[in-house]
């Protein structure tokens, strides 16, 4: 019987160790994980440059902060208003505009003049240290076999 309370309470202590050191790195990992979200001084290139994700070499994805997207709600934004990198054409993607909305928000594809991965990474890079932008993103292309 003492054998028995013993392994117990060793299993317990393991356990208890185990599920520690389990959320020590899930919390490490997560705080990664949130960091990410946004684009703010993430190295853009090293999560892209070595990947086999697949994403257009010829535009960025640029999200506009709340602020920046009521201010200018009716704004048509050109290639001019991000002199960060080279752009030749800037589409609105934003859907309604309900700035009612705390996460409301203007979405734009900025399309680069000399398409290629490296300018991708770079126009990012550029672009997302700006006040006004939430984030710039890649343009991921998902394919279904």
């Amino acid at each position: 019987m003492r054998i028995k309370k013993k392994l117990l309470v060793s299993a317990r202590l393991v356990i208890a160790f185990f599920s520690i050191f389990v959320f020590m790195v899930l919390g490490v990992f997560g705080l990664n994980l949130i960091k990410n979200k946004s684009s703010k001084g993430v190295n853009i290139g090293a999560l892209y440059e070595n990947t086999q994700q697949r994403f257009s070499v010829d535009l960025i994805l640029v999200v506009l902060n709340y602020k920046e997207s009521i201010l200018n709600l009716d704004k048509i934004y050109m290639p001019e208003d991000f002199p960060e990198f080279e752009f030749n054409q800037v589409k609105d993607l934003t859907v309604g505009n309900d700035v009612n909305n705390p996460s409301f928000r203007k979405i734009l594809a900025l399309y680069l003049t000399n398409p290629s991965k490296e300018n991708v990474l770079e126009a990012i890079k550029r672009v997302q240290l700006r006040s006004d932008v939430q984030s710039a993103e890649v343009n991921l292309v998902i394919s279904i076999m």
